[in-house]
């Protein structure tokens, strides 16, 4: 999957499947996709979840995370209407770059 593939995932998502004027993904799957499973809080359907500020300790709870292999993360902050592509980041960097990226980022 190329970069640009990955920004048209999260931005699919970002918009609670709506792309421009046409729903291409259903409403419910998208808000079940962010509900935690019951075998871990911080995992829902296919995204990392950041219930109680375990996975991104410097974003807001709201926020979630696709993360693939190599360490290639979509990351949306719908606080904040921000999504960040990172690719190839060594998986223990990740929380720092949040941390960074967050604290760049005006309220």
């Amino acid at each position: 999957m190329s970069s640009l593939d990955h920004a048209r995932l999260g931005l699919l998502v970002q918009r609670e499947g709506v792309w421009g004027e046409r729903r291409l993904l259903d409403a419910a799957w998208v808000a079940e996709s962010r509900k935690p499973c019951a075998l871990n809080p911080q995992y829902g359907l296919l995204w990392w979840l950041n219930s109680g500020r375990v996975q991104f300790p410097g974003a807001p709870e709201s926020a979630y995370a696709a993360r693939g292999a190599g360490s290639n993360v979509i990351f949306i902050d719908p606080d904040h209407d921000l999504l960040a592509i990172v690719r190839w980041i060594d998986k223990a960097s990740f929380p720092e770059f949040v941390r960074l990226l967050m604290g760049s980022i005006a309220d």
